[in-house]
């Protein structure tokens, strides 16, 4: 009984996030199993001791094994990419994250994230504003061109299809659903096509002050302090970097 009603939350009935099963849904339910077994463990001490000792080396064996997987965020990943196949677009898109966030290798992350557009459009959304950060710092313009074309094509029929009430000067009214990482993806290609500075950092100070300070925000801070020598800037979107990062993702 226990076990049942420990498991069962985990069981498919309610969606709570991107994933199938885990081995952390069997922690709690596994302690109602071990209250169970541990009377026949009293009861045949010599023969079941034995048993119960070789079980557990192999279980603390396999328990090491495991832990070097979760070593890091890529290690995760490429083993989820191992076990279930090349086609899973949540681990390249984990693994495109890590090459741009962390090693900040730009060459990776684009190879990840133009996968995950290969495998599926609808999961690429996430991962959109990150690629055309990468290809724009570097230098690959004419990709990040393209990728912005699908994505405001994509967007039009989405916010076509997907309207919330807002109130407005004219009362309430449908207005067209957008979604930031367009935003943050229009102003990363304009920073690196050297647009003008002053209409960019106007557009990105309106995007701060109505969606607050994100790791994107700050990144494309940095990324506008570093195409106009600003040092003072750029030093100010460090700091901004630093007390995101730890909380969110670009």
């Amino acid at each position: 009984v226990w076990f049942v009603v420990g498991i069962g939350p985990f069981l498919g009935i309610a969606n709570f996030g991107y994933h199938a099963y885990a081995d952390r849904f069997t922690y709690i339910p596994a302690v109602g199993l071990s209250i169970a077994l541990l009377p026949v463990v009293l009861t045949f001490r010599r023969k079941v001791w034995i048993v119960v000792v070789a079980l557990l080396t192999i279980l603390c064996v396999l328990t090491w094994r495991q832990i070097g997987i979760w070593k890091d965020d890529s290690t995760v990943w490429q083993q989820t990419i191992k076990v279930d196949g090349d086609k899973n677009v949540v681990a390249h898109g984990g693994l495109g994250l890590v090459a741009f966030e962390i090693d900040h290798d730009l060459e990776t992350c684009c190879r990840e994230l133009s996968l995950v557009k290969e495998l599926n459009e609808g999961a690429y959304w996430n991962f959109v504003q990150v690629h055309v950060f990468a290809l724009c710092e570097s230098g690959r313009l004419n990709e990040a061109e393209a990728v912005l074309g699908w994505y405001r094509k994509a967007m039009s029929t989405y916010s076509e299809q997907n309207k919330r009430t807002e109130k407005t000067l004219f009362g309430v009214r449908e207005v067209s659903m957008r979604l930031n990482n367009l935003d943050y993806a229009e102003i990363a290609y304009e920073i690196c096509t050297e647009s003008n500075t002053r209409i960019v950092a106007e557009r990105l100070s309106k995007l701060i002050i109505e969606s607050g300070m994100t790791p994107s925000t700050a990144y494309l801070l940095y990324r506008l302090g570093h195409v106009t020598s600003n040092d003072k800037l750029k030093s100010h979107a460090l700091k901004e970097l630093d007390k995101v990062v730890k909380t969110d993702f670009l």
